[in-house]
């Protein structure tokens, strides 16, 4: 594994997965730093193609916040509530969201995950990442916001799942709009996913109403 990012340092945990990852032949190549946060940062990875690493933090200071999340979703309800088990499985909670998004048409393909690791499509050209919406409006704004919303309402109704975190940064305008950050996403019958759902969709309303478009404010579509 060659590594042409600048001043990364990994615990000798994460160095294992990125190694056992690369050697699984998933990439060869640490790139560069596409984004950064506290819970972790995307890394983009070349092999044949290019590709998202996105990394866990394993002391991760937002670790009540993700344990929030996971408390009360039954795919998860079995798991330790250690520190360590919850990032290992919010990890694999991103992966499993994107799985069942992915025939949606609207989030990037999930492609491997291992402990802290996940390793999906990278969404940009020639290594340059998709800027948010939030830096790059859409030309057509009537024309997304349409799509995003029947995207929410597909998640719902087909998946049984609310995003959660939707909003003009987790978006990204790559032709076409592209939703990320899919970790702390729910089932419908988690305490939070009303209130996450009508978060989603006041965020949405917000963004495309000061780009003029005339959105529609209730959930009646929603089950009740």
């Amino acid at each position: 594994m060659k590594d042409k990012t600048e001043n990364l340092v990994f615990d000798t945990y994460t160095l294992k997965t990125l190694y056992k990852l690369s050697n699984d032949g998933y990439f060869d190549t640490l790139w560069s730093t596409v984004s950064s946060g506290k819970e972790g940062l995307v890394i983009s990875g070349r092999n044949k193609e290019w590709v998202a690493i996105k990394i866990y933090f394993m002391n991760t200071s937002e670790f009540n916040t993700m344990r929030k999340y996971i408390i009360g979703d039954r795919r998860f309800e079995n798991i330790k509530q250690s520190k360590r088990d919850i990032i290992l499985n919010w990890c694999k909670k991103e992966y499993r969201n994107l799985l069942e998004m992915y025939d949606l048409g609207m989030t990037p393909k999930p492609i491997a995950q291992r402990n802290n690791v996940l390793i999906m499509e990278f969404i940009g050209n020639n290594g340059v990442p998709a800027p948010s919406i939030k830096d790059k409006p859409p030309e057509n704004p009537k024309e997304w916001y349409d799509a995003i919303i029947n995207f929410i309402k597909d998640l719902y109704r087909k998946k049984g799942l609310v995003h959660g975190d939707l909003n003009e940064f987790n978006i990204l305008n790559n032709g076409k709009p592209v939703v990320i950050d899919v970790s702390q996403a729910v089932p419908l019958d988690h305490p939070l996913a009303r209130t996450m759902l009508e978060r989603d969709i006041t965020n949405i309303n917000n963004y495309f109403k000061k780009l003029g478009v005339k959105v529609e404010s209730d959930v009646k579509w929603s089950k009740q």
